[in-house]
């Protein structure tokens, strides 16, 4: 087994590995996956050849090889297509594109394409080209060519992904350029393919690039990667251990092997079960807090309407007590001082009364929105925002920074959202109060295919770490608030079918930080 061998054997283990992590995870774009399917079957094809000692096998195995080319560049082009998020200006490449993988693939096993092998340098079979190949080699480098100008003009215009755009490009185009090494000796140029071992560059790249700018969910990502890949190479290695080190009759080996197969689909369909259970614990846990939430707030409402009675009793005995006093006594300074308490306590309680009921209404009157028509309608996180600022802000519009991208389309129902950023903007206005420069910054980006992140900063007091554990209980305040807010919010966004999630960073005198996990609209 040469070199060669080896590293295509590595390029099939590597792309192999993604495309499963692509698969497991819903990775937002189809056309990677494929991508990473057809580098596969290429590496394994090579491998094949490679290792091939008779003439028909090595000559069977380039031909397939040659197939699984076709399909690389068609869909690297389709992949770039749908990362720039312009498919409808690029409706003639993709036409061409489509045109080229349909007219390649089946002349892939004729003598258009690869007219015979042949021994060359230190090879004993090499593929020689057929007429028709030097098209398939021009189509391979305009799709290169063509990506880099679509990735150009991404770069220049898109002020977010910069940084993902490049390490996409740099991945995909290491890739591809060390494949083009492999058709120099088709043509008698004596270079030997020293770029293959480059398609494992690019799988490790674009593994970088997934992990650093959060393409898919890291959580997730390690999760199935530990649950599936060891037990799959532990079977490996006792397949290899029983087949080629055991002295066993053929027979048996076939029946262990199947057994050990066996046991490798038990172990994961056992796992997706337990991913099954897990889920639905976390979604019974999610129904009944809310249903605690809601004997809550009936039990709080109650109470407050009870105490509205009496109080209104109280405020208005003592207005007229106020008014009936004879013009002597009234004038004492004691009396009228305590009048004055009195009226002064019993306007507050009112007041504070008159608000939490409100709020409740505001908040809790809106749990039950999600499986209402009213979340169908698809409106932009920026519409929702400037809603929101339109309703709170006031004298506070010009403290606000923000950074919103026009392509993120919340699940969650609107009218839900702008009460969300109303509470965390109260919030903010309270904790800004000492603030010398203030100031509310609110970002967002893409998270994965179904996710995005909402992170909304104040520069006010912060919240001490003894209490950031504690602000999303009902009730707990510290500022003399409700406490219903944050709560709320918690609920709201993490009850099914949102399954989101809303956590804090801060650091006294320094600020708080909110960030939000929120759902996506499906497209």
């Amino acid at each position: 087994m040469n070199i060669y061998a080896i590293s295509a054997m590595i390029n099939f283990i590597t792309s192999t590995a993604l495309a499963y992590f692509i698969y497991s995870n819903n990775f937002k774009y189809k056309s990677y996956l494929f991508l990473n399917v057809s580098v596969a079957f290429w590496s394994f094809s090579y491998f094949l050849w490679q290792i091939s000692v008779r003439y028909d096998a090595a000559f069977f195995f380039c031909r397939l090889l040659s197939l699984s080319a076709v399909f690389i560049p068609y869909f690297f082009l389709e992949f770039i297509i749908d990362i720039v998020d312009k498919k409808s200006d690029y409706k003639i490449v993709h036409v061409i594109n489509l045109i080229c993988l349909i007219a390649f693939s089946p002349l892939t096993f004729t003598p258009l394409m690869i007219r015979d092998i042949e021994p060359i340098l230190s090879f004993s079979y090499w593929p020689k080209a057929g007429t028709l190949y030097i098209l398939f080699l021009l189509y391979y480098s305009a799709s290169l060519i063509a990506s880099w100008i679509m990735m150009y003009k991404a770069y220049i215009i898109n002020k977010n992904d910069k940084t993902k755009l490049s390490y996409i490009t740099l991945a995909t185009s290491v890739g591809l350029l060390g494949g083009i090494t492999n058709y120099f000796l088709w043509y008698n140029i004596h270079i030997y393919p020293f770029g293959n071992i480059m398609a494992s560059a690019y799988v490790l790249i674009m593994a970088y690039a997934i992990l650093k700018h959060n393409l898919m969910d890291i959580k997730d990502l390690i999760k199935t990667g530990i649950d599936h890949t060891i037990p799959f190479l532990i079977s490996l290695i006792c397949l290899w251990i029983i087949n080629d080190l055991l002295p066993i009759p053929q027979i048996y080996k076939y029946i262990i092997i199947t057994l050990v197969g066996g046991m490798f689909i038990r172990y994961y369909n056992y796992r997706k079960h337990l991913e099954f259970q897990e889920k639905q614990a976390v979604l019974e846990e999610k129904l009944q807090r809310m249903s605690v939430l809601e004997s809550m707030r009936q039990s709080i409402s109650g109470c407050a309407h009870d105490l509205k009675n009496p109080l209104g009793q109280i405020e208005a005995f003592t207005n007229n007590l106020v008014r009936k006093l004879p013009r002597d006594v009234a004038k004492d300074e004691y009396i009228s001082f305590c009048l004055e308490v009195l009226q002064e306590a019993t306007a507050t309680l009112s007041t504070r009364i008159k608000d939490m009921l409100s709020e409740i209404k505001s908040t809790y009157a809106l749990s039950g929105t999600f499986s209402q028509s009213a979340g169908n309608d698809r409106y932009s996180l920026i519409e929702a925002e400037a809603e929101t600022a339109k309703r709170v802000l006031g004298v506070y519009s010009g403290i606000v920074n923000r950074d919103l991208p026009d392509t993120i389309y919340p699940a969650i129902p609107m009218n839900t959202l702008i009460i969300i950023l109303s509470n965390l903007y109260t919030n903010a206005f309270a904790a800004l109060s000492t603030a010398s420069a203030p100031s509310i910054t609110i970002t967002a980006r893409d998270l994965n295919e179904h996710y995005f992140l909402l992170e909304f900063a104040d520069n006010g007091k912060g919240i001490p770490q003894e209490h950031q554990n504690k602000i999303f209980d009902l009730g707990y305040s510290t500022s003399g608030s409700s406490g219903i807010g944050l709560s709320w919010i918690r609920d709201t966004v993490s009850l099914a079918p949102n399954s989101g999630d809303i956590t804090v960073k801060s650091t006294p005198d320094q600020g708080a930080t909110f960030i939000l996990k929120l759902r996506k609209k499906s497209s």
